[in-house]
């Protein structure tokens, strides 16, 4: 990034394949599936772009933000990404106000959200962060994040059989293009960050002000917010520390 412009874009974009090449030379076997060595094959394509923008208002004073999406499309064998290849929401450098992946997938939610470890097919996610000079090398920000991650099909779960108890579904859990906008999570917060030019430390302190589990309609949560309320602070106040800027 040329530092001496006063505005500056970055784009990233990336497109990941896997089990392609080997699905053009692997027969099915009597269950329909291709595999290799007796283990499925995961089929998938997976893409994403990262776009920012960095706009200096004055030399102290920089209002940066992102649009972030990925779309991953699994076929054959699967009908969802491979774990560790999906998207996650949540976390540092995310969606500051909820923990590391615990949103979503869409408007399903886990009991234990802190300890959530959800995963989705879909990712749309906007931040936008004013960042200051405090004095010398301390900076401070104020942000906003939005976003969410979906699967590209609903988890209906799986029934019970002899010898196997299923599992439950994740209700809300699919995309759909009209829905994705009210589904979107938002929080809101300010941080501090040491900046040395060589390293960033830096503290985020961020809570909700729409939660996507929630009924429609009664999402947005601004009348809830009371500072003043321990409860409150324990449930919805997230503090995050990191190396580095968000983005």
């Amino acid at each position: 990034m040329q530092t001496e412009r006063r505005n500056n874009m970055f784009f990233y974009g990336s497109v990941e394949t896997g089990g392609n090449l080997w699905g053009l030379f692997v027969d099915k076997n009597a269950a329909g599936e291709r595999t290799i060595f007796n283990t499925p094959l995961t089929q998938f394509v997976r893409l994403e772009a990262d776009f920012r923008d960095y706009f200096k208002v004055n030399r102290n004073v920089t209002w940066a933000n992102r649009f972030n999406v990925g779309y991953g499309h699994a076929y054959g064998n699967s009908t969802s990404l491979p774990f560790v290849r999906q998207f996650f929401a949540g976390g540092s450098n995310d969606i500051r106000a909820f923990a590391a992946r615990s949103l979503g997938p869409g408007t399903y939610r886990v009991d234990t959200a802190r300890f959530a470890d959800q995963a989705g097919d879909i990712k749309i996610m906007l931040n936008s962060e004013l960042r200051f000079k405090l004095v010398s090398i301390l900076h401070g920000a104020l942000f906003a994040d939005a976003g969410n991650v979906w699967l590209r099909r609903e988890d209906t779960g799986t029934p019970a059989t002899p010898g196997n108890p299923g599992r439950p579904g994740r209700p809300g859990s699919g995309f759909k293009l009209q829905n994705a906008l009210s589904e979107l999570a938002v929080g809101a917060g300010a941080g501090l960050r040491v900046d040395a030019s060589i390293f960033v430390v830096r503290l985020d302190v961020a809570f909700p002000v729409r939660k996507p589990w929630l009924p429609a309609g009664e999402r947005w949560v601004f009348d809830d917010i009371n500072f003043g309320d321990k409860a409150w602070r324990r449930d919805n106040i997230i503090y995050n520390i990191g190396i580095g800027y968000p983005f």
